[in-house]
């Protein structure tokens, strides 16, 4: 699964997983986020619409960085307002669409009370 289907489709008694208060969250990687989970939680509450299919607009906003840079609204969001250059905002879109596309496994440990995110390099 992709990192941003984990992120919006993984619930924990009807909380997202990555946000289940009582579990945090481990990542296993070999290749660092260039956003930090808060974020990218942040980012997609703002842009994909709960139920929407893959023929909907919103999930360019997760697949094509191209699309983000002309639709996204930077200065809307404090995660990204002080993004004012259209270098800046471009880093931001394209990284942002390799952590959101980036391949993973998820694992529950439920004794430990973790979500573990275990990323295929």
């Amino acid at each position: 699964m992709k990192l941003y289907q984990a992120l919006t489709q993984v619930t924990l008694n009807d909380q997202l997983a990555g946000q289940a208060t009582n579990f945090h969250v481990t990542l296993d990687t070999a290749k660092p986020l260039y956003h930090d989970l808060p974020t990218l939680y942040h980012y997609i509450d703002s842009v994909l619409k709960p139920g929407a299919s893959h023929k909907d607009n919103n999930l360019k906003y997760v697949s094509d960085h191209i699309f983000i840079l002309e639709n996204f609204d930077f200065d809307a969001h404090e995660f990204t307002r002080e993004l004012k250059t259209p270098d800046a905002q471009a880093t931001f879109a394209y990284n942002l669409v390799q952590d959101l596309n980036r391949h993973l496994t998820i694992n529950l440990d439920l004794l430990e009370q973790e979500v573990q995110l275990l990323f295929a390099n």
